[in-house]
């Protein structure tokens, strides 16, 4: 099995004044900061990157945090969080 390191990045789409009453995205890629600009250019609302962090196996990572926040999902790699999970 061949581990593919790279970032772990979360992002919030600004659509609410609220901080926190807003989707957030959780998303794998070697350039956190590129695809954050990537994703905003078909967005009605700016982003803000919450966390980013490098892991050794970027597939495997991105793929038990969607399982483990399942109950916050809304569509693709978007979910609806509970402020706990994001500070």
């Amino acid at each position: 099995m061949e581990f593919r390191r790279g970032w772990i990045y979360l992002l919030r789409l600004e659509e609410n004044l609220n901080g926190w009453a807003c989707a957030h995205k959780i998303g794998r890629s070697n350039y956190p900061d590129q695809r954050m600009r990537q994703i905003g250019l078909v967005l009605p609302y700016d982003l803000t990157l919450i966390h980013e962090f490098v892991v050794s196996d970027v597939v495997e990572y991105e793929r038990m945090l969607h399982n483990k926040l399942s109950s916050f999902h809304l569509k693709g790699e978007w979910f609806w969080p509970d402020p706990q999970w994001v500070n």
